[in-house]
């Protein structure tokens, strides 16, 4: 699983050239916070969290989780955090796999509905 900080190094990257003082004024947070972030003086607040997420079109809880995770003193509280980012990583994967099925499967339907060679049903008869 990612680390907090390698979720603020894509989203980084992702925003482009330009100095990393813009990068964070785009982000909403002050240019000493980034700094404090990347290099893990400090972990991202939830409101840094969310807007990395905007940046990486993520769920905002995957990151806010990681934190959680790493800024656990308590081992059972960490293994509680991690159990969690698994749960929602399943299920990210199952609603996107869900959302590929259903893309495919509609022109697929589309197709059927239009084949020629099995006229659409027109007339309805009532006995």
């Amino acid at each position: 699983m990612k680390a907090s900080r390698d979720y603020l190094e894509e989203a980084l990257s992702k925003i482009g050239d330009c100095s990393d003082a813009e990068k964070a004024r785009q982000m909403k947070f002050s240019p000493q916070a980034m700094s404090f972030y990347r290099s893990g003086e400090r972990k991202m607040d939830d409101f840094a969290c969310i807007m990395v997420a905007r940046v990486l079109g993520l769920d905002p809880m995957e990151i806010i989780a990681a934190c959680q995770e790493e800024r656990e003193k308590s081992e059972e509280r960490r293994e509680f955090w991690k159990d969690f980012r698994k749960t929602l990583g399943v299920q990210v994967v199952a609603s996107l796999t869900l959302g590929a099925m259903t893309m495919t499967a509609a022109p697929e339907a589309k197709a059927s509905s239009n084949n020629p060679l099995k006229p659409p049903m027109t007339n309805v008869y009532y006995v």
